[in-house]
């Protein structure tokens, strides 16, 4: 009787152990996440549209062109675009998700927001500053002057830390025939932000004014 006793509690025991492990290995599993379009819900994906972790390539593509504000930008297919309820003035969010298939959780990898705001001041796009963008409440690695379809640009880097820590790229002008300051906002975790860096930089250096 006594051994049998003892045999229960260790079969107890693993089990116990069994689901602490599956507890935990679940836990660390969902970790990996960035709000897609700042804490909204990304669209339901079929697993066979999932991108892998790896997925930075920026071949095939599609363009985004809007007409109201006179501008277009490429980016992958196998990012998705979204148009609708979407937050703080953007237009467009391109974002790359990940499906998880064994939890059917979808995760944002990165995204690059696509937005725009009234130009206060009008201000042009040569005289564009820090101060006229605000970044004060930003964490800022570096700033520097760049272009952008040919208009000249700010390019920021920084971090913000609300209740989930991203790493960002901002890309600033003025779309000088609509009286409208433009952002390009590229937005990952820290240990992604390299990764898909190099598809952000495509975007960016596909950016065209229309007519």
């Amino acid at each position: 009787m006594h051994k049998l006793i003892l045999c229960d509690r260790r079969f107890i025991c693993s089990c116990s152990l069994s689901a602490v492990v599956f507890l935990f290995v679940v836990t660390v599993s969902t970790t990996v996440f960035i709000p897609s379009t700042f804490g909204q819900r990304p669209p339901n994906l079929l697993s066979d549209q999932s991108p892998q972790l790896k997925n930075a390539t920026v071949s095939p593509t599609s363009t985004y062109k809007n007409e109201d504000f006179g501008f277009m930008i490429e980016y992958p297919t196998s990012w998705i675009l979204q148009q609708d309820n979407l937050r703080l003035n953007t237009i467009a969010a391109l974002s790359l998700i990940h499906t998880n298939i064994y939890d059917f959780t979808n995760t944002t990898l990165a995204e690059v927001d696509i937005r725009v705001f009234n130009n206060r001041g009008n201000v042009s796009a040569e005289n564009l500053t820090l101060s006229d963008i605000g970044t004060t409440s930003q964490t800022i690695l570096n700033s520097s002057k760049t272009t952008l379809g040919g208009l000249p640009a700010w390019r920021i880097i920084d971090y913000t830390f609300d209740g989930m820590t991203t790493k960002h790229m901002q890309i600033w002008t003025v779309l000088p025939k609509h009286n409208l300051r433009l952002l390009i906002y590229y937005i990952a975790q820290p240990s992604l932000y390299d990764q898909y860096l190099p598809v952000a930089q495509h975007m960016l250096n596909s950016f065209k004014l229309v007519k």
